[in-house]
Order: structure tokens, then sequence, then C-alpha cells
């Protein structure tokens, strides 16, 4: 581990983890990654995957892997367990705000090809550096509709509303499993998972975060994206009867 704050945390009963940039390398994820999951399964923490991704692409990952935990999908907008699905937030002022940037900024952004398949958060794709993009989208949108934000995980630039995050699905989460939010560790690596970091009990970062993310975490961890992931699994499994992480 780079460092780590003490954090006194109860049983450690689940983790929420990021998925691009967190648990893949290269946009892929390996087979080491896939035994880390089925590890802290098997050591009987429920693993909740947390992404910007769709629902239908975190479903299949979690029905494939074996995950038991929920699924917060488009960075908090929806939330399954066991075959139920909660929605969160306006379909239709995201709608509007995915209509805008696809008029006004076909120059910088394309469609992600999920969106078809998305309710409240929608996904582009930068054509040109990523930053700029994003730039130009949060511009364009947050001057029309100030209930919206704009951000970019690295990967995409998704709109939706200010009021709909992974912090918000997290707890949404929680209540569908039956879990306290201090029962849970976050993982992640951008600044799409500052919300979930300040609802669950602990975070970690991976060594590729953010300086934000950095600073919210209670441990970061020495290795980068994927490798860090591994890192932080065996840590959690290691400390998960001492009540500190």
């Amino acid at each position: 581990m780079l460092f780590s704050q003490t954090a006194h945390v109860p049983l450690i009963k689940a983790v929420a983890l990021d998925v691009d940039k967190t648990i893949t390398e290269a946009g892929t994820i390996s087979p080491p990654v896939l035994k880390a999951l089925r590890k802290l399964e098997k050591g009987g923490i429920a693993v909740i995957l947390s992404s910007g991704n769709a629902l239908p692409v975190l479903t299949g990952l979690k029905k494939y892997v074996g995950l038991s935990g929920a699924v917060i999908a488009e960075n908090g907008g929806i939330v399954y367990y066991k075959g139920r699905i909660v929605k969160i937030g306006n379909r239709e002022k995201a709608l509007a705000a995915k209509r805008l940037v696809v008029e006004k900024l076909a120059d910088y952004v394309e469609e992600s090809w999920q969106n078809p398949y998305r309710y409240s958060d929608f996904a582009f794709k930068a054509k040109v550096d990523i930053e700029t993009a994003a730039r130009k989208v949060r511009e364009l949108v947050c001057s029309r509709m100030k209930e919206m934000r704009v951000y970019s995980s690295g990967v995409a630039i998704h709109v939706g509303e200010k009021s709909v995050n992974k912090g918000v699905g997290l707890k949404k989460a929680c209540g569908l499993m039956g879990l306290s939010f201090s029962e849970v560790v976050a993982v992640g690596d951008s600044e799409v998972d500052e919300s979930m970091f300040k609802v669950a009990g602990a975070s970690i970062a991976v060594a590729n975060a953010v300086p934000r993310l950095k600073a919210l975490a209670d441990v970061v961890t020495s290795c980068r994206e994927a490798e860090g992931f591994i890192e932080a699994a065996n840590y959690i499994l290691r400390r998960r009867y001492t009540h500190r992480l």
C-alpha cells in the first residue's frame, strides 16, 4: 500500500467496485482479476459493481463472473438486485440534454453504443482530446440546463442530473441488500467515485486515481488499475475481521 489512514469499520460485508480503470486494464478484465473477484465472494464479501456502464453490460458481468451484490449502473441512475430494478433520475431531462449534445457538438463527440440501453445517464465518446470534448459538452449543457451535470470518467463523457450519482446509488443498493453503509468498502479511480467514497464506511483508491479521490481515500494502492484492485482485494480480505482498514 502506498499509504493507509486507519478507518474503523464493522465487519466488511461488501465491496462497491468501479469497473473501468479500476478492475480493467486496457479495457479488459484479466483472469487474475476474475480470480480476485471470486476470492472476495468466497470470503463472504459481496461484490457490488458500480459503474457508468449500462445495466445490461453490468448484469451480464455479474452473472457470468458469479457476483452476489447489487449492480449500480449509469453512475447511480439505475440499481438492480435480485430481479428488482430501481430507476433514479428524470429520463426526459436526460434525453433532452442528450439531444442537445448530438445536435450541437457532432464535431467533438459521438454517442456511445450503449445509449439505446440507458435510462437517465447518457454517454459520449470523444472525437478529440477527451478533456476538450468534456469542456465543450459541459459549457453547452450546463449553460442551458442548470439541473444537469457533465463529467468525464476518463473513458467517456457522461450527461445526467446533478442529483444522481454513485453515492445515491450505493445508498439504494445497501437498502436492497440489508447492509449499513459502514459495512461497505468502496474502490475506484475517478471523480465519479467521490460520492461513493463519501457514503461507504471505508474507501480505497487505486494508484492511477485522480488526486481528489486519493485525498478522500483511507487507502491508496501502490499498483495501478487492475493490479491495484487485486492488491486492494487481498488487503480487504486480510483486514476483514480486524475492524480496521
